[in-house]
């Protein structure tokens, strides 16, 4: 951060760490302490992909995560990825 502008791939990872934290701490909380936890549980899940679908490629404007219903291996594969899987451009600058 450090007053620079973090890169959508930055910013695409940081989303998706949150998520994941949130989503397991919010779960265990549901499964063990109370079945109120439910509601902030799916608020997380909708927030996380609304956000992460509003990151786009610089270039093409292709959003940075998968299509809603995506398999595990193409979301783990947005992950990983650094170029841009509709134009190719360098998403890391």
């Amino acid at each position: 951060m450090n007053g620079k502008i973090m890169s959508p791939l930055a910013t695409y990872r940081g989303y998706f760490i949150a998520f994941m934290v949130t989503g397991f701490v919010l779960g265990g909380l549901l499964m063990y302490v109370s079945g109120y936890f439910v509601v902030p549980f799916f608020a997380n899940v909708f927030l996380w992909g609304w956000l992460a679908r509003k990151l786009r490629c610089p270039k093409c404007q292709t959003p940075l995560a998968p299509a809603p219903g995506a398999s595990l291996r193409a979301v783990l594969t947005s992950y990983r990825s650094v170029t841009c899987r509709q134009c190719g451009s360098t998403l890391s600058e």
